[in-house]
């Protein structure tokens, strides 16, 4: 398919960012094993941080899983993580490599009830719920209603994509020079650069995709955004 970053959108390729008051599920199950922050950080030291400061952040993650009443979550994702290991992406928080992706996906999820719960309008929900027209444009009237928010979304795909390090950026070089939501720079159906940017948004599998998390995490830090992709994926858009 020709993808276009409404497209992935409406084919259902992102799951709709958790934000309060709309569905919100962070993974239970149990961990294998312990996994402890000092082991984890031993890990992470490639990507600039010392332990220290890797130490810090790992147990302050800990503690607003154990916040939210999902412990589980985080040595699940820990677990998961010494195995795996890290990718680090022009000085940006490392990104577990796969096949940790629901991992590390769940753990956004479990810090956004603790730190990032948004009071959604009502009115803002009313409005979103018209754009599901059976005449079509679904996907048009969510951007139109978060014009802010769908450029927001842009901008974490290609940032993920895009660049020096980015999931996508050999295959996509061309794409990625002229923005990833331009019209005029969108890749051919069925092509190297359609396919990595399909497989690396998609979370409908058991390896997430490689920015599933990464543009989760970036949208998820503003209401617009959230809302936005909740709009798109949870309103009935099929266009």
């Amino acid at each position: 398919m020709t993808l276009h970053l409404s497209e992935i959108l409406a084919s259902g390729l992102l799951l709709a960012l958790p934000i309060a008051g709309i569905a919100l599920d962070c993974t239970s199950a149990v961990a294998p094993t312990e996994a402890s922050c000092s082991d984890l950080c031993l890990i992470q030291l490639q990507c600039g941080q010392t332990l220290e400061q890797c130490q810090n952040d790992c147990q302050a993650l800990q503690k607003t899983c154990t916040s939210s009443g999902h412990p589980s979550a985080f040595q699940a994702y820990a677990v998961c993580a010494e195995d795996a290991g890290f990718t680090c992406i022009d000085g940006s928080a490392p990104m577990v490599n796969a096949p940790c992706g629901p991992e590390q996906y769940a753990l956004e999820e479990c810090k956004l009830e603790v730190d990032g719960g948004f009071d959604i309008p009502d009115a803002a929900l009313v409005a979103d719920m018209m754009c599901a027209s059976p005449t079509g444009g679904c996907v048009s009237c969510c951007q139109m209603n978060h014009q802010s928010g769908s450029k927001t979304f842009a901008a974490a795909v290609e940032a993920c994509e895009c660049g020096d390090a980015g999931a996508c950026a050999v295959p996509c070089a061309s794409e990625c020079a002229g923005h990833l939501d331009s019209p005029d720079a969108q890749p051919q159906p069925g092509d190297s650069c359609d396919t990595c940017l399909t497989q690396s948004l998609n979370d409908q599998v058991g390896d997430a995709g490689t920015c599933v998390a990464a543009v989760t995490a970036a949208c998820n830090r503003t209401l617009d955004c959230a809302l936005y992709v909740n709009c798109a994926t949870q309103m009935g858009c099929t266009n």
